[in-house]
């Protein structure tokens, strides 16, 4: 967001020198004033566009990151650094495609973000693992036991056992 901001108020700058250095002198002082506001309000229209495209541009690759990290991990059932990497370089291909230029220039810039993306997930791939493994695994361990536990459990038909037990037992009662 703030890059997007940033951007748009240097690019405006160099805009609001150039009218206001051709005009200013030539101007009446309410004309200028007009003008001076027409600028500053343009400028700040520019500036919070700049922010907001900015900011969805970042959420969305975030989110493509996470969602590609949480696809890799259920697909191969493991939280590992493979996924850190896969998504790292989807990621960054993508960004490669959406820069400005010819399609050539796109591809390119797609290839080498991918190799980016995969060389940076790396190390960072292992430091998840690494403070994943020491933070919380016995939790974790804990946590697999009981899905597995309760995936071999199987309720209805455990309920439906003490149903037949209690209505045989009635009978036999009586």
């Amino acid at each position: 967001m703030l890059y997007g901001g940033c951007r748009e108020a240097m690019i405006f700058s160099e805009k609001e020198q150039s009218l206001l250095g051709h005009h200013a002198a030539e101007v009446e002082p309410r004309l200028r004033r007009n003008l001076l506001r027409a600028i500053m309000e343009e400028k700040v229209l520019r500036i919070s566009r700049g922010t907001v495209i900015g900011g969805a541009k970042l959420g969305v690759f975030t989110g493509l990151y996470c969602a590609t990290e949480q696809y890799m991990a259920l697909y191969r059932n493991t939280h590992d650094t493979l996924n850190v990497v896969a998504a790292g370089s989807l990621t960054a291909a993508t960004f490669g495609l959406i820069l400005p230029g010819s399609m050539t220039w796109r591809l390119r810039s797609a290839f080498l973000g991918s190799v980016i993306g995969a060389t940076l997930g790396v190390p960072l791939g292992l430091l998840q693992s690494f403070l994943a493994k020491y933070s919380n695994a016995p939790e974790i361990e804990k946590e697999t036991k009981q899905q597995v536990s309760v995936q071999e459990h199987d309720s209805v038909g455990d309920a439906i056992r003490r149903l037949e037990d209690r209505v045989s037992s009635q009978k036999s009662g009586n």
